[in-house]
């Protein structure tokens, strides 16, 4: 199972390089931004594989308008284009010393892996 969990590290690079400001550090997180939780879940296959679910959040800053609403579709779909994401569930975030929340969307990657 080597290298799952440093994945997101891949994913915010990959984020960083389109111009998305991204981390994997809950801490460290800006509006707008996207924050990938630095540990999957894991589903085991069986003896040989096994998937990885990423939760990657796009967020923008309050209030959860119209406005929020279209920098968050421009986040998801810059997102989209980058990893094939399964779904995008609206959500809200606090970002450390905000008064009030962050409008998001929380999106599903899934990679595979077989074990070694």
């Amino acid at each position: 199972m080597s290298g799952v969990v440093t994945h997101s590290a891949h994913i915010v690079q990959e984020l960083r390089d389109a111009g998305v400001s991204a981390t994997n550090r809950p801490s460290a997180v800006v509006s707008p931004g996207v924050l990938v939780e630095p540990v999957p879940v894991l589903d085991f296959d069986g003896l040989a594989s096994f998937t990885a679910t990423w939760r990657i959040l796009c967020l923008v800053p309050p209030p959860a308008d119209l406005r929020a609403a279209e920098q968050l579709e421009h986040l998801v779909g810059v997102l989209a284009e980058i990893l094939p994401i399964q779904q995008a569930r609206p959500a809200s975030f606090r970002v450390a010393g905000a008064q009030e929340p962050s409008p998001a969307y929380l999106c599903t990657y899934v990679t595979t892996h077989t074990k070694e």
